[in-house]
């Protein structure tokens, strides 16, 4: 498993959320080198203030891709200014989105939402796919370059931090959105395709063979 803790020492980091809808789940990472941390919250500071979304709100996926309450401070109608102002900061800040996706069709029968344990097993799959890449540097950082911090088990309290979280939070549900309904999301894939630094896989889960069974116990 992948270490999910920030130790202050990794040259990246990485703020990670999971996303699941329809036929798809959704792992999406945006990954930062530490130096640009203050850069990155600055972009992101004057990203939600460009698009009108207060920073001291919490602009997630909670709320953003929800209807919402009448007279909702945020709600999906901010969605579109925000993600394309998301994209300019990303860009600015030299950040990357890196994320990787699994077709609940084609997957085996034991891999199935109604499972209760369906998002522990599908998060740990997908973190570890996410940064599963090759050495170099072409495709972004390994794991062991990173500190990952997943959004819901990350202090949001700190206010540097839920800028991160926020931003971490909307993109997987942005991403999971547009492969179910691509023409209805259409706004949402062409601020993707603004992003400079990305990175992305379809995740292929299989059954384990008898002789890979017999191994294992």
């Amino acid at each position: 498993m992948t270490q999910l803790q920030d130790t202050a020492t990794r040259p990246f980091v990485a703020f990670g959320q999971m996303a699941h809808q329809g036929r798809y789940a959704v792992m999406a990472f945006v990954i930062f080198g530490r130096p640009d941390l203050v850069k990155a919250r600055k972009a992101l500071k004057r990203a939600r203030e460009a698009a009108r979304v207060p920073t001291t709100l919490r602009a997630d996926s909670t709320n953003l891709f929800t209807t919402g309450a009448p007279g909702a401070p945020i709600s999906i109608t901010d969605a579109p200014a925000l993600l394309a102002k998301y994209a300019d900061a990303l860009n600015e800040a030299h950040g990357m989105l890196r994320y990787v996706w699994i077709d609940l069709d084609k997957a085996p029968d034991h891999i199935a939402p109604a499972d209760p344990e369906f998002r522990a097993k599908m998060q740990d799959t997908l973190i570890n796919a996410c940064f599963a890449v090759p050495p170099g540097g072409k495709y972004g950082p390994r794991a062991h370059e990173c500190d990952i911090l997943r959004v819901d088990a990350a202090d949001r309290e700190t206010y540097s931090t839920a800028l991160m979280l926020d931003l971490a939070d909307t993109l997987p549900h942005a991403l999971v959105r547009v492969m179910n309904d691509p023409e209805h999301f259409a706004w949402i894939q062409r601020d993707i395709d603004r992003i400079q630094y990305w990175s992305n896989m379809e995740v292929n889960v299989r059954p384990a063979t008898p002789e890979e069974a017999a191994k294992k116990n």
